[in-house]
């Protein structure tokens, strides 16, 4: 028998069900739904940027419910195909460099993009130097 997956996130949920209601305004029925509303309780900066990653954009959600003994048990499965713990890791790396700066993060990454500019722009000139230095003189007049 396998060992059963324990859980490694803290989690606040909170379910909402909304049955089948007529509305006054449109004078329709509105679709029955059952809304959960989760809180991840991130254990480190670090896991709250890779979470943060997984729910960027493009992520595949999935569903799964059984009813055992009345009791409703529901699975949803976020998935991506993205390296969510790397773009967690390297947002989270920002945020750091952006503290150790005493910056926003949003003046940091001004900061650093003009930093990367400065440095793109000196070596351009570097790179132009070199190969007006390489270019042979004209022989003079005589």
């Amino acid at each position: 028998m396998a060992d059963k997956e324990k859980p490694n996130l803290p989690l606040k949920a909170e379910a909402f069900w909304h049955p089948q209601d007529f509305n006054k305004d449109t004078k329709t029925f509105e679709k029955p739904r059952l809304e959960l509303r989760l809180e991840l309780l991130p254990t480190s900066e670090l896991s709250h940027h890779q979470l943060a990653a997984m729910f960027d954009k493009d992520v595949e959600v999935s569903v799964d419910s059984t009813n055992e003994q009345s009791i409703l048990k529901v699975v949803v499965t976020f998935e991506h195909d993205k390296d969510a713990a790397g773009e967690g890791k390297a947002e989270h790396d920002l945020h750091l460099a952006a503290r150790d700066k005493g910056m926003s993060v949003p003046a940091y990454r001004e900061w650093k993009a003009a930093e990367e500019r400065k440095a793109a722009d000196a070596k351009a000139a570097a790179d132009k130097a070199a190969k007006k230095a390489a270019k042979p003189e004209p022989p003079a007049a005589t």
